[in-house]
């Protein structure tokens, strides 16, 4: 049986049918079928190949194909019939065959289920020792290093207190002996200034008398400079005033010789300057 494609087969069909008593099963065991077909190969029903019946043949044609209609229809209510029966039955075995596969599957799940279920019983119960056991353990590894911290923190508080103690002592004898450096060191720095001071002081004084003196000295050369170039700028203004009353001596005596020499021997003035008439062009001749 083939119901792959959701169809039957030629030979499902068959056998669901009985092969219809090998022709048909009804009408004449299949012959009518042949009859048909001859009578068509004859050609034109019964009219034909002599006339037929007489062309009367037309009067027993209806019953006969009336005849093949409700042949037809028993044929086809028969057919699907039987296909609803197979149908019905493939149905059911299918559903026998689904049911029976989820009661197995059922009872697969339930059987892993359970499976599973002491599994992880035992899996909890496992990690359930564990788990205590780790608490045990951490709690003993827990006091143990409190133990040991309490210890160490004792220890460390003495060697503190010790160290405080310690460091006390350093501090107040380094606070004495700077004490005492501070105060040799304030002694020398006071001796040193007080030397620096008198040094610095003998210093100024020296300084102060050797710029008294060259101030001193700047005073009486500057004077002596001023003295000697106001001499200088003296006699300057006495030459230059002799120079020039000696030039006005020598032009008032200049004017008077010439006015004398006038008074003297007069000479005619022209009234204005003319060329020489004895020069002109040919070399001084005219005409």
């Amino acid at each position: 049986m083939a119901l792959d494609n959701g169809s039957m087969s030629p030979a499902d069909m068959a056998a669901v049918m009985g092969n219809n008593n090998g022709f048909g099963n009804d009408c004449f065991g299949g012959w009518w079928m042949m009859w048909f077909l001859l009578i068509l190969m004859i050609g034109g029903g019964w009219n034909n190949w002599g006339g037929g019946f007489g062309g009367n043949g037309n009067g027993f044609l209806p019953y006969m194909g009336a005849t093949s209609d409700v042949q037809r229809g028993f044929d086809q209510s028969a057919i699907i019939n039987a296909i609803n029966g197979v149908s019905s039955q493939i149905g059911n075995g299918f559903a026998d065959n689904a049911v029976a596969q989820c009661q197995g599957n059922a009872t697969t799940v339930a059987a892993i289920t359970n499976g599973q279920y002491a599994t992880a019983n035992a899996i909890n119960g496992a990690k359930d020792s564990i788990t205590g056991t780790l608490y045990t353990n951490q709690l003993a590894n827990t006091q143990a290093m409190n133990g040991i911290a309490m210890g160490l923190q004792n220890s460390l508080a003495s060697t503190q207190a010790g160290l405080a103690d310690v460091k006390y002592t350093v501090a107040t004898e380094n606070c004495a002996d700077r004490q005492a450096l501070s105060t040799g060191i304030q002694s020398l720095l006071a001796q040193g200034n007080n030397n620096t001071n008198g040094i610095v002081n003998a210093i100024t004084q020296g300084v102060q008398s050797i710029k008294d003196d060259l101030c001193a000295d700047r005073i009486a050369a500057k004077d002596a400079q001023i003295q000697n170039l106001q001499s200088q700028l003296n006699m300057a203004n006495l030459a230059a005033s002799q120079t020039a009353q000696t030039a006005q001596l020598l032009t008032y005596g200049s004017q008077q010789a010439q006015n004398i020499v006038n008074t003297c021997c007069p000479k005619p003035v022209p009234a204005y300057v003319v060329s020489n008439p004895s020069c002109g062009c040919n070399g001084g001749f005219v005409g």
